[in-house]
Order: structure tokens, then C-alpha cells, then sequence
């Protein structure tokens, strides 16, 4: 669904107006300035299919990069990688560093948090299936917990690591964000 017309009109009116233009760059400049307000902003008025705004940290591999909160989420699901989990961090930190083009949020089965926060990545945690010891199936419990981190993230997709390793399938998707930049083509 695109932009209500009424508001095309009133976008084109303000550039076209000297005196509204000056009015609008004051106003959007503070807005600009305050999270608070660019995330109630964009849930508000995202109409189109674009990248929303989720303020989480984007890992060191991208410090300096602008507007990191405008690239996708993507959940790396790395439960099972047990002693590849450092190998595993470099991956995605590499891969991140080379494309500029997503932020990743670790799904683990183990309390790898300075590991994780060596590179300033987002952890949540699951209850590993040796030590699962309640009513229901542990698989049910994980594609719940996916299931939060995709809604909570609102994450594009999970890449899940395979002997150690991103999925080759996950990769090559993470490999083609470098070019993925939405919101710089995107006008009213």
C-alpha cells in the first residue's frame, strides 16, 4: 500500500514552499535527533514494504556506519554450534563488515554473552535440549522462541549454522544485502 494521495499533495505543496521548507527542515532536523520519535514515526506511517526502523545495536563491525537502524535484522540461529560458536562469531562479524548490509541477533543454546558482546551483538537464549526437563517438546519450545525473535525483531529471516558455519543458503542472502538500500531511492 502506498502513500495516501492527500498526503503526496500536502509533501509536494511543503517542497515547493520557501517558507514551509525552512519550517519542515527545523521540525524534521529534531525529530531526526530523537529515537523515540522516529520509531513512533515510522510504525505510524510505514505504508510501503520498506525496511522499518528497530533501534538495536548494529555490532562493531559497523560503528560509524549512518542510520545502521535502517538495515534489516537477521536473526543467526547458532544453537548446536558448541566450540564453534568463536568461529562462528567471526563469520557473521567478517561477512557483516564486508556488506554493510544487516544486523544480526544470536539465538543461543549456551551463556556465550562475552563472546557475543565482544562484537556487540544482541544474545537471546534458549534452554539447551539435554537439559530440556519440561511438559512439551523442546523443538515446539525453539519455533516459539524463533517465532518471538522474529516478531519482536522484526527480523527479515533466520540464517541457521550448519557444522559450524553459516548455511550456504543463508550466506549467499547475507551476501546480496551489500546492495540493499531501500530507503535511499524512496521518495514521497
Amino acid at each position: 500500500m502506498s502513500a495516501p494521495n492527500w498526503l503526496k499533495a500536502t509533501a509536494r505543496t511543503i517542497r515547493n514552499s520557501d517558507r514551509l521548507t525552512s519550517a519542515t527542515d527545523r521540525v524534521f532536523g529534531a525529530v531526526q535527533g530523537n529515537r523515540v520519535l522516529v520509531d513512533v514515526a515510522t510504525r505510524v506511517f510505514a505504508w510501503d514494504a520498506a525496511v522499518p526502523v528497530v533501534f538495536l545495536d548494529a555490532g562493531k563491525p559497523l560503528a560509524g556506519l549512518a542510520e545502521p537502524e535502517r538495515l534489516p535484522i537477521i536473526v543467526i540461529d547458532a544453537i548446536g554450534a558448541g566450540d564453534h560458536l568463536d568461529d562462528v562469531l567471526a563469520e557473521v562479524s567478517d561477512l557483516q563488515a564486508e556488506t554493510r548490509g544487516f544486523r544480526p541477533v544470536l539465538l543461543l543454546d549456551q551463556p556465550a554473552f562475552g563472546a557475543a558482546r565482544a562484537y556487540g551483538y544482541p544474545v537471546e537464549l534458549v534452554i539447551p535440549e539435554d537439559e530440556w526437563d519440561f511438559a512439551g517438546e523442546w523443538a515446539d519450545y525453539v519455533a516459539r522462541r524463533r517465532a518471538m525473535m522474529l516478531a519482536r525483531y522484526r527480523a527479515w529471516t533466520i540464517v541457521a549454522v550448519l557444522d559450524g558455519r553459516l548455511e550456504p543458503t543463508g550466506r549467499r542472502l547475507l551476501a546480496q544485502l551489500a546492495d540493499y538500500r531501500p530507503w535511499e531511492a524512496r521518495k514521497i
